[in-house]
């Protein structure tokens, strides 16, 4: 279900293991996603801003910006420890840690 998404959005993540993501004009938090596997070290917004790169120990999970699903709908396994970067190609075809 799309969710009514501000015009301005800030992303923040640490290690109390939750997303929040807030309306800058207004500083309310609008939505928290629980993220119970690890502590978040980076965030990023994929360049279409539908996607948000959530980077733990030891994968990245991706999770839908302009919905209010809760799940992530895609993770990257492999990483052998802490990740500790995240980025995407100015196109968003992509990413790396």
């Amino acid at each position: 279900q799309r969710a009514s998404m501000p015009s301005v959005i800030l992303a923040t993540a640490g290690y109390d293991h939750a997303i929040r993501f807030w309306e800058v004009s207004s500083g309310m938090c609008y939505r928290t996603i629980q993220y119970p596997d690890s502590a978040v070290n980076r965030l990023q917004i994929t360049p279409d801003k539908q996607l948000l790169a959530a980077a733990g120990n030891p994968h990245v999970r991706m999770f839908e910006i302009p919905t209010n699903h809760p799940n992530p709908v895609r993770s990257f396994e492999g990483h052998t420890n802490n990740v500790t970067a995240v980025g995407f190609q100015a196109d968003g075809k992509w990413m790396y840690t």
